[in-house]
């Protein structure tokens, strides 16, 4: 009787989970307003599993067109120097960058937006991973001895203040968000890796 409830009850979960999962995925305007603009319009997207990374795509091609264009109809100019960093995500991208080499005077950081505009400021971010190390034993005897590293990491990130997470935050305010949670299952170990914007 008892084994009976609980697989109707993981299975109700289970069914939850997967209705929830399957809404995420889902590229709705309750949860991606610009849509309303793009009606008609071709858009590329994943399959919602990974990041598409088009913005980036679009950006270097972008710029490799207007060299060429400048390069072809012989247009004058001044000394042009151009980088490509990876990473903007995790703020490692300029680590390796050897602003000596590069030889500018000037340099500036060009980003797009929304359709029509242009951000000329830059993006900076550090993060952070957090190693966590419980005592993973016997439930049964656990009372007093056992230290589970998820619940650490749990009460960790609830002590991030609610105002400043990304989805409380707008304009120049940084935000702390979690990045990603890894897990050693049999050893009681656990990373968050908690980058700050």
């Amino acid at each position: 009787m008892v084994k009976t409830l609980i697989r109707r009850l993981l299975k109700t979960i289970a069914a939850a989970i997967s209705r929830w999962v399957s809404a995420m995925r889902c590229l709705s305007p309750v949860m991606f307003p610009v849509l309303h603009q793009l009606l008609g319009q071709t858009l590329i997207t994943t399959d919602g599993k990974t990041l598409l990374g088009a913005d980036d795509k679009a950006g270097i091609a972008e710029i490799m067109t207007a060299l060429a264009t400048l390069q072809a109809k012989n247009i004058p100019h001044g000394d042009i120097r151009v980088a490509f960093t990876p990473d903007e995500e995790v703020g490692k991208g300029a680590k390796h960058f050897d602003v000596e080499a590069f030889d500018a005077r000037w340099a500036y950081t060009v980003d797009g937006g929304g359709v029509g505009e242009l951000e000329f400021e830059n993006f900076n971010a550090a993060s952070v991973t957090i190693k966590i190390v419980g005592n993973n034993v016997h439930h049964g005897t656990a009372k007093g001895v056992m230290v589970n590293a998820l619940s650490l990491a749990a009460r960790i990130h609830a002590e991030v203040p609610a105002d400043e997470a990304p989805e409380t935050t707008e304009g120049y305010e940084g935000f702390l968000s979690p990045h990603q949670h890894e897990r050693q299952r049999r050893s009681g170990r656990d990373a968050l890796h908690h980058p700050r914007f």
